[in-house]
Formats: structure tokens, C-alpha cells, sequence
């Protein structure tokens, strides 16, 4: 369920860069030849400082293309190439070309791993390597492995909030939902304000490991949020549900679905849901109405089909039963009525 969190893609990294201001020339014929000097041979000795330079908002260190600049990423990858091929163990140079195969995107990860993985094994102690060997392993599915590298990460970088948001993700798809709870809780402001990504992880986590109370309160943290609300409706119907508070459920899940769908849940589940507890409530009709939504959106589900099942006979009885009743109480009226 938590896919309400954005992970990095291929696109992300993506795209031009932005274009370095150097010096203006005076010599306006000598321009041409100093720049492309410049770009060539300068970015050789600047190439470190620009990889580990502060960059505002971004942790220290680029993360996306755009956090260079146009005219560098090329011409600082062949110059840190150039120093490779001069030395294969050059843990500088590994280090500096596997962040701009990075940069260039997901086409060039594998050599962007192997240099990073490299530099790694002839001992580098760089630690922001272990960012984008994260990122990358995460791109590949390699999940074990991208939460190993967040961890190195974050315990280099502590306050990396988007560390911690990507390994939160992680451990809850990996089913460790107490180590899930613990990054969201540590992302929450101690002043009290409310992230809304976070408050919603940090509540599916803690409803994943049965903390039904804790997690209740995440989600009402989330009902004054518009973007949010449905959702958070919703889970809350799950959290009632499971709590054998089955009128509450149904006030939630009732306002959740009145839109007809859920943003980021799934309608199948968003109408099981309903249909579940109608039948908790032994309401059959509704059940049974809401277990044939569940079939039309989707024909094969086994779940909807065994429901249905035992909902029809406990509708058919039902209804019988209040045929029965119906029809002793007008017999009743009559009888009265003939003694009149």
C-alpha cells in the first residue's frame, strides 16, 4: 500500500544540465579556443570540488543532472576516464566517474556500479557512493541490497531526510514493519507539524504490525487534508474493521468510497473492503451488491466468487424470513379487523 511515496525513476535523472558560467573572455577571437580549453582541462581539477561541493537543498552532493551543469558532465566524465585509464585503481577517479555515470541515467548504472563498487572494495571511505549504489540497486529490484547501502548512507548523513524516506519504503515492501516505523518516527517534526507523506507511512506501518490505536491516530492526523482524506478514510475503515467496530468501518469506508474510487488504493480492495463488513453487519443485500462490484471490476477474483456464495443463501433466508413476518403480521391485522 505504500506506494503513496514518489521513488526515484530513470527520468529523474534524466535531461540537460545546466551550463557553468565561466569568465567572460575580452579576446573575443581567442574565445572559442580558451573556452573549449577551459571546459577540457579545468574540469579535470575541478571536478572534484564540483562533486563535493555543498549544493543547496540536495544534501551536499548532486543527485540529478541538473545539479551540475550542462558543459561539465561530459567533459569531467572523459577527464576522470582519461585518469582511469592512466590508473584502474585511482579510488578518486573511480569514485568521480561512477557519480557521472549516475548522473547520465539509468542506461549507464552497470558502469556506474562497478566503478562504485570498485572504489568500495580498494577502500574508498566516500560515503555518498552509498546513496547511488542505493538508488541504482533499488532500480534493479536488488531491494536487499539498496537497503543495505541506504543504512551505510544514513549512518554517514543521519538528517538525509530523503534517505530515510527511500529505506522506510524499502523495509515496509521487505515486510519489516518495525524498522519501517522507525525512519517515519524519525522524520516527524518535533514542533509538531504534520508531513503528510510521513504521518501516512509512519500509519500503514504501524497498521501492518497491529497497532491499531497508534495507527488510528496517523490517520486522523490526515482528514483535514484534502489530497489526503479519502485515503486516510479508508484506512481508518480497515483500522475499525479489525477492531471489531463495525458501524464506526462502515461510517469511513461509506465517506472513503462516495467518489466511487480512491486515489492510490486499489478498487477492488476499496469495495471488498465494503463488502466485508457489510457482511460483518449481516447487511446481505449490501453485500451482496458490493461483492458483485467487486466481480465487474474484477471477473476472476476467487475471493468475490466464495463470498457471494455464502452471501446469496443468507440473503435468500433473510428475505424469507421477513416475507414470513410480513405475511403472519397482515394475517394478524386481518384477524383482528374480522373480530371488529
Amino acid at each position: 500500500m505504500l506506494p503513496r511515496l514518489k521513488l526515484p525513476s530513470a527520468a529523474r535523472f534524466e535531461g540537460l544540465l545546466e551550463s557553468l558560467r565561466l569568465p567572460r573572455v575580452r579576446d573575443r577571437r581567442a574565445a572559442p579556443a580558451l573556452l573549449a580549453l577551459a571546459l577540457v582541462a579545468g574540469f579535470a581539477v575541478l571536478g572534484a570540488r564540483l562533486l563535493t561541493s555543498r549544493i543547496p537543498g540536495k544534501g551536499g552532493f548532486p543527485r540529478k543532472a541538473q545539479d551540475l551543469g550542462a558543459a561539465a558532465l561530459d567533459a569531467q566524465l572523459k577527464a576522470a576516464v582519461d585518469r582511469l585509464d592512466a590508473d584502474p585503481e585511482d579510488l578518486h577517479a573511480l569514485v568521480e566517474a561512477g557519480t557521472l555515470h549516475f548522473l547520465k541515467g539509468e542506461d549507464s548504472y552497470r558502469t556506474s556500479i562497478n566503478e562504485l563498487e570498485t572504489a568500495r572494495r580498494l577502500g574508498s571511505v566516500e560515503p555518498r557512493i552509498f546513496y547511488y549504489l542505493g538508488v541504482m540497486y533499488q532500480e534493479a529490484g536488488l531491494l536487499q541490497y539498496a537497503i543495505d547501502n541506504y543504512e551505510r548512507f544514513i549512518r554517514n548523513f543521519p538528517d538525509d531526510r530523503e534517505a530515510r524516506l527511500l529505506l522506510g519504503k524499502l523495509l515496509y515492501q521487505t515486510g519489516r514493519f518495525e524498522d519501517a516505523a522507525v525512519q517515519y518516527q524519525s522524520l516527524k517534526s518535533p514542533k509538531g507539524a504534520i508531513d503528510p507523506v510521513v504521518e501516512e507511512n509512519l500509519g500503514l506501518s504501524l497498521l501492518a504490525l497491529k497497532r491499531y490505536d497508534e495507527a488510528a491516530r496517523s490517520f486522523d492526523a490526515l482528514l483535514s487534508r484534502p489530497a489526503f482524506e479519502p485515503r486516510a478514510r479508508f484506512y481508518l475503515g480497515e483500522v475499525a474493521f479489525e477492531q471489531n467496530r463495525f458501524d464506526q468501518a462502515r461510517e469511513h469506508l461509506s465517506r472513503a468510497s462516495a467518489a466511487g474510487a480512491v486515489e492510490g488504493v486499489e478498487p477492488v480492495s476499496l469495495w471488498a473492503a465494503v463488502a466485508s463488513n457489510d457482511q460483518k453487519l449481516e447487511d446481505w443485500a449490501a453485500a451482496k451488491e458490493h461483492w458483485e462490484k467487486v466481480l465487474q471490476l474484477d471477473p476472476k477474483s476467487a475471493k468475490a466468487k466464495t463470498e457471494l456464495g455464502k452471501v446469496k443463501p443468507k440473503l435468500a433466508a433473510a428475505q424469507k424470513k421477513a416475507a414470513d413476518a410480513a405475511k403472519k403480521a397482515a394475517a394478524e391485522a386481518a384477524k383482528k379487523n374480522k373480530k371488529k
